[in-house]
Formats: structure tokens, sequence, C-alpha cells
């Protein structure tokens, strides 16, 4: 599993690439826009998880542990893109 910095970088880059397939062509504006997205991904990745986690704690406890462990790597993946 790669790094949650590096999931950040990796995340603001394909969709600064993605902008620029759209016709975006100001950088500012095009890192402010890929931030902004990336974080709402986490946000919806982070809900995701929580949900799987509440379901999986009802049917068991150690299974859960895994999923606890994705939404905190999500939520590492979102302050790294904050810091950028």
């Amino acid at each position: 599993m790669i790094t949650a910095e590096e999931k950040a970088q990796q995340l603001i880059k394909e969709l600064q690439m993605e902008q620029l397939n759209c016709g975006a062509y100001r950088t500012n504006m095009n890192l402010r826009v890929a931030k902004r997205s990336a974080i709402i991904l986490c946000d919806q990745m982070i809900e995701f998880e929580h949900r799987v986690i509440q379901q999986l704690d009802k049917i068991t406890k150690d299974a859960g542990g895994q999923f606890k462990c994705e939404q905190m790597y999500w939520e590492d993946v979102k302050s790294e893109i904050e810091k950028l």
C-alpha cells in the first residue's frame, strides 16, 4: 500500500491532469479545484468506510478492525492533501 502522502499527491496530479484535459489551464485555479475535489473524494471514502465498519462490527469485531485501518488511511490522505 502506498503512503497517505503518496496517495494525496497521486490524487492531486490525476485531478489536475483531468482538468487540463477539460481545458482548465490556470495553474492556481487548477490546484485549488484539484485539492477540493480530492478532499471531497476522501470525505466520501471515510463515510463509506465508516458505514462498512458499522456493519462489520455487527457481524464480527475482528473484521471491522481492518476497515478501521482503511478509514484512518483515507483520513491521513485528506490531511496530506490539505498540506499541499
